[in-house]
């Protein structure tokens, strides 16, 4: 396919249904720590996550992988 286009805005819905309650999940996807553990998948080293999870708010992600490259993406 064509892919996204630069500037582009896209959206992405995901869902799943969980064993847990609405404030357990929450604090799971809204927590600097535990978002730092989620997005540290596979060969990756580190993530360092700052979030703003407010309406309007922001996010920024550093995956740290081999010899300490960071891939930075926000949002």
């Amino acid at each position: 396919g064509e892919g996204v286009q630069t500037g582009e805005r896209i959206r992405l819905e995901l869902r799943r249904h969980c064993r847990a309650t609405a404030e357990v999940l929450f604090a799971a996807w809204t927590s600097e720590a535990s978002l730092s553990r989620f997005m540290c998948p596979g060969r990756l080293d580190a993530a360092k996550v700052s979030a703003d999870v407010r309406v309007g708010g922001r996010y920024h992600v550093d995956m740290i992988g081999d010899q300490g490259v960071a891939y930075p993406h926000d949002g």
